[in-house]
């Protein structure tokens, strides 16, 4: 099975590690999928969350933070689109 590599890109001057971190965290549910998490310094206002060089979320886009339950379905229907996230799934 191949492991993915997930970017979180972030602006250090915006204060957004913690969220970063956090997120990072709830990913590792998915830890035997996942080879690494990187948190990326980036360019002033980015948050962004990548793998595959696919973006799941960013916030400049979506213009706020979304449910952490949200990140992982579409990190899920990117790696792996059958598997049953439980009552995440409920989630919109």
């Amino acid at each position: 099975m191949q492991k993915n590599n997930l970017d979180i890109r972030l602006c250090p001057k915006c204060k957004w590690l913690f969220g970063a971190t956090w997120i990072s965290q709830e990913l590792c549910n998915f830890e035997s999928d996942l080879e690494s998490i990187k948190l990326v310094q980036s360019d002033p206002g980015v948050f962004e969350v990548y793998c595959k060089k696919n973006i799941i979320f960013s916030r400049h886009v979506e213009k706020v933070f979304i449910n952490i339950a949200i990140i992982k379905q579409r990190f899920r229907n990117l790696i792996d689109p059958e598997r049953d996230l439980g009552h995440t799934d409920n989630v919109r």
